[in-house]
């Protein structure tokens, strides 16, 4: 009998079984965060706060 290799796709190297959709997770959140940035019309047009690290800057 043959051997048999299953892909994953979307596994990340030397993740757990359980973060099987990680790296698609993080793809479509920057996909996301980009299709917003790109389709804004108010960035720059009002007063924008950055919170970092639980904190506003």
């Amino acid at each position: 009998m043959a051997d048999i290799t299953i892909a994953a796709p979307g596994l990340i190297q030397g993740a757990s079984p359980a973060d099987r959709l990680a790296l698609f997770l993080k793809m479509y959140a920057g996909e996301t965060i980009t299709a917003y940035t790109q389709t804004s019309v108010t960035l720059g047009r009002h007063i924008e706060r950055h919170i970092t690290s639980g904190e506003i800057d």
